[in-house]
C-alpha cells in the first residue's frame, strides 16, 4: 500500500516538473546552443588578442539570448558555459556573470537576469557595466549603469512586504587589486531591477548604498554568508605596508567584521568571531528553491581551479 502511495506521489511530481520544463524538442535546440556558448565563452576568457576576446563575447551574448528565447529555456542549467549563475532563493530569477578582460588594466563585467515565467517565454535584463565611468561608486543604479561584479551567492530577506536580494560578488577589478562587493538588489513598481538601496548603517566608510572590500590580488579576502549566525562575513584587512590610501597593499589580519541583518537594515558589526561554515542548506526546486548550479566560484567567491580547467578543457577542445 504504502508503495502504491509514494508511486503515484512521484508519478504526480514528476509529471507537474516535467510540464513546467523543456519538451524533447527544446532541450535539443538548448543542448546544440550550449555547445556554443560552451565555446565561445572559453574564447573569451583564453584568446591572447583582447578583439578575438570581445569578439567572441559579442558572439556569445547574442547566441545565450537565443538560446533564453526558446521554450521554458529557464529550467536548462547551461552548466557548460564558463560562466558564473546564481539562483535566488525564491527561484524568481537566475543572473548569468562573466568577466571579459579588455586589457591588462581594464575588466568589464557582463550579465543578465533571467526571470521565471509562468508560460516559459522569455523575460530577461541585460546588465551594463557601468563601473568604470561611474562618478559614484555607491549610487543607487539600474540595469544600464551596473556596477559589474561577479556574483556567487545571494541572500533572500524581506521587511514590511518587500523582497531584498543581497548579492554577494567578485571583481577582478585590475592587475593591482581585486574587490568583493555586497549589493542589493530590489524590483520597482515596473518590475525593473535597482541595485543598491539605503539599508547599511555604520559602516565606517559612510556609504549606505552598497559596500566593497578592496585587497591586494593574491591575497585570499573572504566574504560569505555565515549560515549558523544569519550574518555577512568578511576578513577585516590591513595595509601590509602601513599605507592606508593603496588598497593593493590590503590583506586579511585574522579579525572578522560583519553585517546583520535588523529591521530592514545590513547593521555593520565591527568585529565578531567567526566559524564562517559554508552553507548546508538542502536544494529542492519543486519546493520552490533553487535548483542546484555548478558555480566557478564558491559560496565565499573562491576559483574553483579545477572545475574551471575541467570546464575549458570541455569547450575548447
Amino acid at each position: 500500500m504504502k508503495k502504491t502511495v509514494w508511486a503515484v506521489f512521484f508519478l504526480c511530481v514528476w509529471g507537474v516538473a516535467g510540464a513546467q520544463g523543456p519538451g524533447k524538442a527544446e532541450l535539443k535546440q538548448l543542448k546544440a546552443k550550449e555547445d556554443t556558448l560552451g565555446i565561445l565563452s572559453w574564447r573569451i576568457g583564453n584568446e591572447i588578442s583582447p578583439v578575438t576576446r570581445l569578439r567572441a563575447d559579442s558572439f556569445f551574448i547574442r547566441v545565450l539570448v537565443r538560446a533564453m528565447a526558446i521554450k521554458h529555456s529557464f529550467h536548462y542549467p547551461f552548466d557548460s558555459m564558463l560562466v558564473q549563475r546564481v539562483y535566488a532563493p525564491d527561484s524568481s530569477f537566475r543572473i548569468f556573470t562573466w568577466l571579459v578582460d579588455k586589457n591588462r588594466d581594464t575588466m568589464r563585467q557582463r550579465g543578465v537576469i533571467q526571470y521565471r515565467t509562468p508560460d516559459g517565454s522569455i523575460k530577461i535584463t541585460p546588465l551594463i557595466d557601468n563601473s568604470e565611468f561611474a562618478e559614484d561608486l555607491y549610487s543607487v543604479t539600474g540595469s544600464r549603469n551596473w556596477i559589474g561584479a561577479l556574483y556567487y551567492r545571494i541572500i533572500l530577506k524581506e521587511h514590511q512586504g518587500k523582497k531584498y536580494y543581497t548579492l554577494l560578488g567578485l571583481d577582478d577589478n585590475n592587475s593591482k587589486s581585486s574587490k568583493k562587493w555586497v549589493d542589493v538588489l530590489t524590483f520597482n513598481d515596473d518590475g525593473q531591477p535597482v541595485f543598491g538601496s539605503p539599508v547599511f548603517k555604520g559602516l565606517p566608510n559612510g556609504v549606505n548604498n552598497r559596500y566593497s572590500i578592496e585587497y591586494k590580488k593574491d591575497a585570499r579576502a573572504r566574504l560569505t554568508w555565515d549560515v549558523e549566525q544569519d550574518m555577512i562575513v568578511f576578513d577585516h584587512l590591513v595595509s601590509e605596508t602601513g599605507f592606508v590610501n593603496q588598497r593593493n597593499t590590503f590583506v586579511p589580519d585574522g579579525d572578522y567584521e560583519g553585517l546583520k541583518w535588523e529591521n530592514g537594515n545590513w547593521v555593520y558589526q565591527p568585529k565578531i568571531m567567526c566559524n564562517c561554515p559554508l552553507s548546508n542548506e538542502k536544494i529542492d526546486p519543486l519546493l520552490g528553491k533553487p535548483p542546484v548550479g555548478d558555480p566557478l566560484f564558491d559560496k565565499e567567491g573562491v576559483k574553483d581551479e579545477q572545475k574551471m580547467m575541467e570546464k575549458s578543457k570541455k569547450s575548447g577542445g
